[in-house]
This record gives C-alpha cells, sequence and structure tokens, in this order.
C-alpha cells in the first residue's frame, strides 16, 4: 500500500511517516507529529477500558488462582491508574503540537 493511497505523507528521511497530509486539516508541518500522540493516546486509551474491564471481572467473579498469580488485582489496578496519566499526558502534547501552530500561524521548528 502507497503512501498516497493511505493519504499519509511519505516518509520522512528517517523513514517515518509523519501523518495525515490534508492541507485543510494539517496546515502546518509541525501539527503532523500530533498525529501520532493521538494514535498512541487512542491506544493506551483501549488498553485501559480492556484493563478496567479485567479488573471489573476479577472483583465480580471467583477467578482460578493461576490466572490470578499471573494478573493479580493490585497489579492491574496500578497499571490500569498509569494508563490514564499516560493517554492523557500523550493526548495534552498531541493537542499542543496542534494548537500551537494553528494559534501562533507559523511553525514551531
Amino acid at each position: 500500500m502507497s503512501a498516497r493511497s493511505t493519504g499519509m505523507q511519505p516518509a520522512a528521511p528517517g523513514g517515518i511517516a509523519m501523518g495525515p497530509r490534508d492541507e485543510k486539516l494539517v496546515p502546518y508541518a509541525s501539527q503532523r507529529v500530533a498525529y501520532w500522540y493521538f494514535v498512541s493516546a487512542l491506544a493506551l486509551f483501549v488498553l485501559q477500558i480492556v484493563v478496567g474491564l479485567w479488573l471489573a471481572i476479577s472483583y465480580a467473579f471467583t477467578i482460578p488462582q493461576s490466572v490470578v498469580d499471573v494478573l493479580p488485582f493490585g497489579m492491574t489496578r496500578a497499571m490500569h491508574t498509569n494508563l490514564l496519566v499516560l493517554w492523557m499526558l500523550l493526548g495534552f502534547m498531541g493537542g499542543a503540537y496542534y494548537l500551537v501552530p494553528e494559534e501562533a500561524e507559523r511553525e514551531i521548528y
């Protein structure tokens, strides 16, 4: 699949695509960095939901001890809380990379 068919910008010299290249949505090149922050934040949010569902199931129902030994309640509770902090920070960083060039009306790097 080519970069043109996916709507992604061609790979940078380092080999990493920078994000969508729609000039109406992303008028500044420095805003494309925000794409990967948002994708990462969304992935961590989904992981937090999965861990939260696991916590709810393990709290409400009896689970075999062999499974509890692999994913103890205290460890998954800490993971659930830490994932919240991580996806929110990545979302705020992505928001800053997207909004600052828009408000400053120029590139930030």
